[in-house]
């Protein structure tokens, strides 16, 4: 008998945002029926900046837990240190507080452990709180590979608050890489890739990745030009649930495409190591918009939204101030690789036509900055 591939819908069983949500998490964890001891794996930065508010929550309703200071970097290393802690502490479930790697980490070695994970993003730089899965790098940053968990996080909880409290350039990250999450669940869409749980895309995924990308287009400009000054108001929630749930979402049911396949290369120079994940899938989205022949006025229209932003749309701005054949070929070649997201695009990529695709979208970003774009 002939099988199809069916259309699946996943996603986190419970998500939470707003305003002093931290201090509700230890209620949020019994609306969910998690039993036993909770270990928390949490960044340096993110425990000085919410260890008062979550232990509070913790505390006052009796649940136990013991702390382990995410180490800096999401390597095999690092996640088999913390599945041996975890399983030191006797520990049942996994909290994970942090950025991005800290979450995927915390993740990973959950999986591994077979227990479920709450996760309590304290920036807003990725869409990783939503999704089942990892990315690894090497010790010194480079990435390596993607691992794929059987399920999303049972709870992923978010306060605006903290937030809000956190450096600008997080969340324009975040900005940058949920912004591919419409272009990337088209492409894939386009060509019947499969997105990471296994199915086709469900018209609710498109939906979402298209919210997502609008919520950022008409609200993103006037919440970086105020963010110092507007604490947490509607429009910073939007920002915020675009970022972290629709993005992840979007994601989850769809998948990505070239703007991350170019992130993935571009980790290969260590001249890009000081920027941040949804900087650089903010040029892979360029890149991946030129390569497919999209619509001038589309990339135009993305270009003038970064600069207003301070998204990165250039070589420089990524930390690559004078790429060689030779670096751009490192780049280009790991974009491509079989296995990487490079091959949902509707059409075979060699290496230079990355390279090719790469200086455009360098010369359209210079251009754009320097208000010489039309």
């Amino acid at each position: 008998m002939c099988t199809h591939p069916l259309r699946v819908y996943a996603g986190p069983s419970r998500y939470v945002q707003g305003r002093g949500a931290f201090l509700q998490i230890a209620a949020e964890i019994k609306k969910i029926g998690i039993r036993g001891k909770a270990f928390i794996v949490v960044s340096k930065t993110a425990e000085r900046a919410t260890r008062p508010l979550w232990e509070k929550s913790l505390q006052e309703e009796g649940l136990p837990f013991s702390v382990y200071p995410f180490g800096g970097e999401c390597s095999s290393r690092e996640i088999e240190k913390i599945v041996s802690e975890a399983k030191g502490a006797k520990a049942d479930y996994f909290i994970a507080i942090g950025g991005g790697k800290a979450i995927d980490a915390a993740r990973a070695a959950a999986e591994v452990l077979e227990m479920e994970t709450v996760i309590c993003p304290s920036i807003a730089s990725t869409d990783a709180p939503c999704i089942a899965l990892s990315v690894i790098y090497s010790d010194s940053g480079e990435m390596q590979e993607f691992r794929l968990h059987r399920k999303n996080p049972i709870l992923v909880l978010v306060d605006s608050e903290v937030i809000s409290k956190a450096p600008k350039r997080f969340l324009i990250a975040g900005m940058g890489d949920a912004l591919s999450t419409y272009y990337e669940a088209r492409t894939c869409k386009s060509t019947y890739t499969v997105n990471p749980r296994g199915g086709l895309q469900t018209e609710t995924g498109i939906a979402i990745a298209k919210l997502c990308r609008d919520i950022l287009l008409e609200d993103g400009v006037s919440v970086v030009s105020s963010y110092e000054t507007q604490g947490v108001t509607p429009a910073f929630e939007r920002i915020i649930e675009a970022n972290v749930l629709l993005s992840g979402m979007g994601v989850e049911l769809c998948h990505v495409a070239g703007a991350h396949a170019i992130h993935n290369g571009l980790t290969q120079l260590k001249e890009t190591h000081s920027c941040y994940h949804g900087e650089k899938v903010a040029f892979g989205l360029i890149v991946q918009l030129v390569l497919e022949g999209a619509d001038p006025a589309e990339i135009y229209r993305l270009l003038d939204f970064y600069k207003q932003v301070g998204l990165p749309s250039t070589f420089k701005q990524i930390g690559i101030h004078n790429p060689t054949e030779e670096m751009l070929l490192q780049v280009a070649k790991r974009a491509t690789i079989n296995g990487e997201t490079m091959s949902h695009e509707p059409f075979s990529v060699c290496p230079h036509m990355v390279i090719d695709a790469m200086r455009y979208a360098d010369c359209l970003g210079e251009k754009c900055n320097a208000g010489k774009l039309y």
